[in-house]
Parts: structure tokens; sequence; C-alpha cells
């Protein structure tokens, strides 16, 4: 909040002969949800015009904040007297980890935040406040250049054990390395597996194959479904 910002694109000039880039400093005014996107906005105190759309909006600290996408307006307004809103940047992120072209840069220092898909187990009744609490879990990282898998039972031993078994087990010939993160949590790393099709197909199977041992011993999923929403633009 306060802090400035740059924003960058191409908004038509009158009596302009060619495009012209155009900059405008900003001020970082607002963090804001909208009813209609699952993803964070942020209202800058530049100008809102057409052209500035799908223009990056840079931090006075030195890294993108996001895309320009639309003016915020009230009724049938010109954009110029509605808001300027930024799509925060992490959309940016999904994007490219989901079609697993995340640079190596950046997908340094997120601890596999990118490219794991994990599924939370919980076991016996609600707690009387209707929380659930989460019991086991199991999450395959898969971002076309390493793969692993993570197996946690936390309430059972036994079951914890059969579960890894049966993850290594369904991982067939590829090469594995089993790394403790703590007791009755295991991450299951695939070695000489670089950008080898083939293991994500294991990986898949492997987590299949974990999380039916997990229900056959009682444990129920937790998923849920992200929004789908679409990004209108100036």
């Amino acid at each position: 909040m306060l802090s400035e910002a740059v924003v960058l694109g191409y908004p038509p000039i009158p009596m302009s002969t060619t495009p012209v880039l155009v900059g405008a400093r900003a001020e970082v005014n607002a963090q804001v949800d909208l009813y209609d996107s699952c993803d964070v906005h942020f209202v800058l105190s530049a100008t809102a015009r057409g052209g500035f759309s799908g223009g990056l909006a840079f931090s006075e600290w030195g890294f993108a904040l996001g895309l320009v996408t639309r003016s915020l307006l009230t009724n049938d307004g010109t954009a110029e007297s509605g808001y300027m809103s930024v799509l925060s940047i992490e959309p940016i992120y999904e994007c490219l980890a989901h079609h697993k072209l995340l640079p190596e840069c950046q997908a340094e220092g997120w601890d596999d935040l990118w490219n794991t898909q994990t599924l939370h187990f919980t076991r016996g009744e609600p707690h009387f406040s209707g929380m659930v609490e989460v019991k086991a879990s199991v999450a395959s990282f898969d971002d076309g250049r390493s793969y692993h898998l993570t197996v946690c039972c936390d309430d059972d031993f036994e079951v914890f054990e059969q579960a890894l078994r049966i993850a290594v087990n369904s991982l067939g010939e590829h090469e594995t390395k089993l790394v403790e993160i703590r007791p009755r949590m295991t991450k299951i790393r695939l070695t000489r597996a670089d950008h080898d099709s083939s293991a994500s197909v294991a990986i898949s199977a492997a987590m299949k194959a974990t999380a039916a041992l997990l229900a056959q011993h009682g444990y129920i999923a937790l998923q849920q479904q992200p929004a789908e929403t679409e990004e209108p633009s100036l």
C-alpha cells in the first residue's frame, strides 16, 4: 500500500503517427478481491486508458507487480473515469507451471510450491465444531524436469508403511531415493528421470495407488476444485 509503481503500455495518443510506448508513474492505492475473479488485484492511481491493458506494472522494489487488465467502472462510464486495476503476477506462475514451462530461475526457492498436486485425507468423525483434521496426505511433484512423491500418515504407522511401500512399488523400474522429512512423512525422489515422460505417468499412477490404499483403510479425501474465471480487458 502506497508504494510506487511504473506502468507501461500503448494507449493511443491523438495525432501520433506511430504507436508510442507510454510510461506512467503510479501509487498502489488498494488491494482488492473482485466478485468475478479469484485472483488478487491492485488498484493503481494512474489514469486507466485503453491500450494499457496487458502492460506490466513494475514495483519500486524491482519486481513485476502484475498486469494491467481493465478499468473498474460503475454503469457505462468511460475507461478514464474508472480505477486502473492490475492483476497480480500469480496467475502467470500458474499458467507457466501448468504447461511445465516455469524457468528454473523462477522455480528456485519456492520449495516445490508450483507443480505440486496434493490430496489431503481425514479419518473418523468430524470435530464437534464441524471442522475436520487432516490425518494423511499424498503429494506428487512433476515440473517436466524432476519428479517426486511425498507420502504422509500421522495417525497410523502401519498404514504409513503400507502406503510408502505401495508408492515405491507403483514407480516400477524407476530408480528412487527415499528422503525422510519427519517421522511418518517421506519423500520419494525419482533419480535419473530428467525430462522423462514415463516418469510423469509413473508418478501419477503411484499417487492414485497410494490414495486408493488410504481409502481402503477408511481415510476420506478432502478435495477442492479451483474456480475458473475469465479476465476481461480494457
